[in-house]
C-alpha cells in the first residue's frame, strides 16, 4: 500500500464526531455475515487521477487505464458517499473499513470519512471502522512515543463514539496495518503493549467496554520478529518471544486479517492468472488460526501495480472468478465459527492497485453483483443501541 505520489495530500483538520455510544453489532446480512470493504480515501485530487490515467496497457487482457463508471467522484462529498453507500448496501456489503492516516503531528486523507461519509444522509445504513495505515509516508513522520500515541488514541475514540461505528462484542474494531512500524514507534514490545493498554483505558474512561484490536498480517514478518524475538513477554517476563503467535499474545491483539493477497503472494512477473494467484493466496488461510486469535479471511478483487510503477499484473480476474473466491471464503467461515462470519474485501477503490468494487466502464456492476449473489443484501433489522458497561 505504498502510495507514493498519492499520499502527498493536504492534512485534514481536526474532527471529533458526537460522543454517543457505539452500536452493539455490525450491520448484519440475512445469513449473519459481516462483509467489510476497505476504502482508500485518496481519490479527490486531480493529480491522483492524472497518474492513474497516464498508464497504458502492456499485456493482452490488461485493463489500463481503469475508468470509473460514475466518473471522478470526490469521496469528501456527501453526495458521492450517499451513492457509494447505496451501491454497497444493495449488494451485500454492510461495513466500510477506512484507511486512516495519522502521523506525528498531522492527519491526511480524512475528508472522505469526516466530510463525506459522516455527512451522507444514508450513513446509518452501513457500519464503519478504522484501519490505522501507519507506515512512513513522504513528508510525514510516523508518530513516536506514548504522548503522540495517546493523541492518536483520543482521535480514534472520537470516531468510536459515533453510533454507526462497527463493534465486535460491543468493542470498537480498530485495525493496525503494520506491526513493525508500531514496534519501532513505541520502542519495543513492552512499550507497545503499554501503549495499547493505555488506549484501552482511555476508551473505557469514555464509556466504552474496551477495544477490539485487529492486526493486519503479512507473509514476511522477518522485520517484526527481528525487532521482537528474544524480548520478554510483558505478562510473563521469564518467557521470551520466539514467534509471531507469541508476539501477538504479548501485544494483546484480538484478531487478525489481511489487507490484500499481494502481501502473501506477489504475482509472478510480469503477469499471473487471477485463479492461480488466488489459490496460492488462500492456501495460507488454514495456517492463520495457529496465531492464537480469530482470523478474518480476505478476498482481493485483483492487482495491477503499474500505476505505482510496480511489477506484477494479475490478469483474468473476472467477476465470475471473484465470485468463486467469495464462495470459498463463505465456506471457510462456515467451518470456522470462531471467525464470527467476518470477511474483509480489498477493496472499494484501490484504483492505483487494480483492486476495486466501485463500478468501472468495462464490468460496470458485475463485481458488486458477485458479492450480492454470495452475501445477500441486509434485511432492515434495527440495530439496538449498546448498553453502557
Amino acid at each position: 500500500m505504498d502510495r507514493r505520489g498519492l499520499i502527498k495530500l493536504a492534512a485534514a483538520s481536526l474532527f471529533l464526531p458526537p460522543k454517543t455510544m457505539a452500536a452493539e453489532t455490525a450491520g448484519k446480512t440475512r445469513d449473519n455475515y459481516t462483509v467489510a470493504v476497505y476504502y482508500f480515501p485518496g481519490w479527490h485530487k486531480k493529480f491522483a487521477w492524472a497518474q492513474l490515467e497516464s498508464v497504458r496497457p502492456r499485456y493482452k487482457g490488461q485493463y489500463e487505464p481503469e475508468v470509473p463508471l460514475w466518473g471522478r467522484l470526490r469521496g469528501n462529498n456527501p453526495v458521492t458517499m450517499e451513492k457509494y453507500i447505496d451501491a454497497m448496501t444493495t449488494h451485500g456489503i454492510n461495513t466500510i473499513i477506512f484507511d486512516w492516516y495519522r502521523f506525528q503531528s498531522t492527519r491526511i486523507l480524512e475528508g472522505s470519512l469526516r466530510d463525506g461519509f459522516l455527512k451522507a444522509p444514508n450513513r446509518s445504513n452501513i457500519k464503519f471502522s478504522l484501519m490505522w495505515a501507519n507506515p512512513p509516508a513522504a513528508g510525514h513522520r510516523v508518530a513516536e512515543g506514548q504522548k503522540r500515541f495517546d493523541q492518536i488514541a483520543d482521535d480514534a475514540i472520537g470516531y468510536f463514539m459515533h453510533p454507526g461505528y462497527w463493534t465486535i462484542e460491543g468493542k470498537p474494531y480498530f485495525s493496525i496495518y503494520w506491526l513493525g512500524t508500531l514496534l519501532k514507534q513505541m520502542g519495543g514490545v513492552a512499550k507497545a503493549r503499554a501503549a495499547l493498554d493505555s488506549f484501552r483505558r482511555r476508551a473505557r474512561r469514555a464509556g466504552l467496554p474496551g477495544i477490539h484490536f485487529n492486526l493486519v498480517t503479512w507473509k514476511d514478518v522477518a522485520g517484526e520478529m527481528w525487532l521482537a524475538k528474544g524480548q520478554p513477554m510483558p505478562q510473563n517476563p521469564v518467557k521470551k518471544i520466539q514467534n509471531l503467535a507469541e508476539l501477538i499474545a504479548a501485544l494483546g491483539f484480538d484478531s487478525t486479517t489481511w489487507y490484500t493477497w499481494m502481501h502473501w503472494v506477489a504475482p509472478r512477473q510480469p503477469t499471473q492468472n487471477y485463479e492461480s494467484w488466488g489459490d496460492a493466496a488462500i492456501s495460507y488461510w488454514n495456517s492463520q488460526p495457529a496465531l492464537g486469535v480469530p482470523f478474518y479471511p480476505n478476498v482481493t478483487m485483483g492487482w495491477d501495480g503499474m500505476p505505482q510503477h510496480e511489477e506484477g499484473v494479475v490478469l483474468d480476474n473476472t467477476p465470475r472468478d471473484f465470485e468463486t473466491f467469495l464462495r470459498k471464503a463463505k465456506n471457510w467461515l462456515d467451518v470456522h465459527p470462531v471467525s464470527r462470519n467476518i470477511l474483509t474485501i480489498n477493496a472499494w477503490n484501490e484504483w492505483g492497485e487494480g483492486s476495486y468494487l466501485e463500478p468501472d466502464v468495462i464490468h460496470r456492476m458485475a463485481y458488486l453483483d458477485a458479492v450480492r449473489k454470495v452475501f445477500s443484501p441486509p434485511q432492515s433489522i434495527p440495530v439496538p443501541p449498546a448498553e453502557r458497561p
